[in-house]
């Protein structure tokens, strides 16, 4: 049976708000953001409020009602085939509005991270939108709790080698060899440790 998006931002709520505290760190104020419609993204959409002036181009109308109104963020909603299930957009509109914008950073959930394989999203839509928010931006961001390590997904996202950086909830030695950086959070802090991934 299909999870609401409420229920899916209740699954592993305190993972995904420890993502969001660390991925907000790498935004600052001028800059242009991808956002996909996962419910960690969301997580972190909303704590995006204090930081200004932003561009925030996403699929998510979780995201646009989180952040609608707040004062010095432009928000661009791409548009398309909505998904109630999602509440995102998706299919061949969402996919050309896309190609309009040139972002800094896409951040981007997905379904599965697989140590050597890459990450992974369960349907081919939200695999098509992920692939095309980054190839429009300068840097890839995922944003991936440790439950879905190696988790099955049918649908590539992307290559270890196209991930820029991972922020995900704690130690991950299993993603310790992998060329991308990995993020997260210091117990009982905010800080953050690296991996000693290759990209800079």
């Amino acid at each position: 049976m299909l999870r609401t998006f409420e229920q899916r931002s209740r699954h592993c709520r305190e993972a995904k708000e420890r993502i969001a505290d660390a991925a907000v760190k790498l935004v600052s104020p001028g800059m242009t953001l991808l956002i996909d419609s996962g419910t960690t993204c969301w997580h972190f959409a909303a704590r995006l409020k204090s930081i200004a002036p932003l561009r925030v181009v996403t699929s998510a109308l979780a995201a646009v009602e989180t952040l609608g109104g707040t004062p010095g963020i432009e928000l661009n909603l791409v548009g398309g085939c909505f998904r109630i299930e999602n509440l995102d957009f998706i299919g061949p509109l969402a996919l050309d509005n896309l190609r309009a914008f040139h972002a800094d950073i896409a951040f981007l959930g997905c379904d599965s991270l697989i140590p050597g394989r890459g990450a992974f999203a369960e349907d081919v839509n939200s695999a098509a939108v992920g692939r095309e928010m980054a190839r429009c931006a300068e840097r890839t961001v995922i944003l991936c709790d440790r439950s879905k390590f190696r988790r099955g997904g049918c649908h590539r996202l992307f290559a270890p080698e196209e991930i820029d950086t991972v922020v995900t909830d704690g130690p991950a030695a299993e993603l310790s060899g992998e060329p991308f950086k990995v993020i997260f959070p210091r117990a009982g802090s905010r800080a953050m440790k690296k991996n000693s991934g290759s990209k800079e």
